[in-house]
């Protein structure tokens, strides 16, 4: 399974997309609260409308590529939404109110939700006897990639004292995951 080349761009991606994506989640609350002075059940609240988000956008996603016949520009798309959205967060939401926070973190989810697709990728590339071992293999690289770069982030933020930093290099952790997908095997029926 590992030697199989057409895999790696999926496991890299998962692990840079996912990494700074769960990054991004840790630290957003305690941006929130430092950064816009919101209580910390208001800094939950927002956080929480990206999983909101996505809880619309990844059936959405699913549904599209099904209806298209194709994955992977649905997986671009919402690559580049991540890259955007971490890049807004740094430069531009610590201008706004807590509404536009939180209308900043609604859009992300809605707008990332071609990010689970990979997932559905991997397990079209191989064959029925091999599916579930390929999926647990680009799992276990999202989960390593989400354990391992929150620690980098964290200290990140200790180093320079704010969010900022940490928020751009998870906007370029996204922009390598980006990178990666470009190289992903479209697996949809009009291949």
């Amino acid at each position: 399974m590992l030697a199989t080349r057409a895999l790696w761009p999926f496991n890299l991606m998962v692990f840079f997309s996912y990494g700074a994506y769960f990054s991004f989640l840790t630290f957003l609350p305690a941006f929130l609260v430092k950064v816009l002075g919101a209580t910390q059940p208001e800094a939950g609240a927002i956080t929480g409308l990206i999983t909101a988000g996505t809880i619309v956008s990844w059936p959405l996603a699913g549904w599209l590529s099904d209806r298209q016949g194709r994955r992977k520009p649905i997986t671009l798309l919402s690559q580049t939404a991540s890259v955007a959205s971490c890049v807004v967060f740094a430069l531009v939401v610590p201008e706004l109110s807590l509404s536009g926070a939180a209308v900043t973190a609604l859009l992300t989810g809605i707008l990332v939700g071609g990010e689970i697709l990979p997932f559905v990728m991997v397990v079209e590339l191989f064959p029925p006897a091999l599916a579930a071992t390929a999926a647990g293999v680009a799992n276990a690289a999202c989960f390593v990639g989400s354990m391992v770069l929150p620690i980098v982030l964290g200290r990140i933020v200790d180093v320079t004292g704010g969010f900022v930093p940490a928020f751009l290099l998870a906007g370029a952790l996204q922009a390598l995951a980006l990178g990666c997908a470009v190289f992903l095997r479209e697996t949809g029926r009009a291949r």
